[in-house]
């Protein structure tokens, strides 16, 4: 079902909703556990991109989870730690203001129990 919400499978057969609406209309984050954002560009640069390609963008939203966690505008993506990573790749589903934000399958420590 996660793979049909987050638009990396397409239903061959009924209807997905999300919230109610048609899976094809509804704003739907998706973000990743590798986080596949483009490394050599800098967080400002994706932040433009996110603009650019979102018609709901809200910058605001954006901005305000990278506030207070030292990401600057100018810094590369290649030279963020793995939770600023983190941190930007939420901020840009933040920023699109999605109805439905997917987290990818998050590995589980060995030790951790099954829920």
């Amino acid at each position: 079902m996660l793979n049909l919400v987050s638009g990396l499978l397409t239903p061959t057969a009924g209807r997905a909703e999300v919230f109610g609406h048609p899976l094809e209309k509804a704003a739907v984050a998706f973000v990743a556990q590798d986080k596949p954002l483009y490394r050599r560009w800098s967080v400002a640069d994706l932040l433009r991109f996110g603009s650019a390609t979102n018609p709901r963008w809200d910058r605001a939203a954006a901005q305000s989870l990278l506030s207070g966690h030292d990401i600057g505008p100018r810094e590369r993506v290649d030279r963020l730690s793995g939770g600023q990573r983190t941190l930007l790749a939420l901020a840009l589903a933040a920023g699109k203001r999605a109805d439905l934000v997917v987290p990818a399958p998050w590995p589980r420590p060995p030790s951790s129990p099954r829920c």
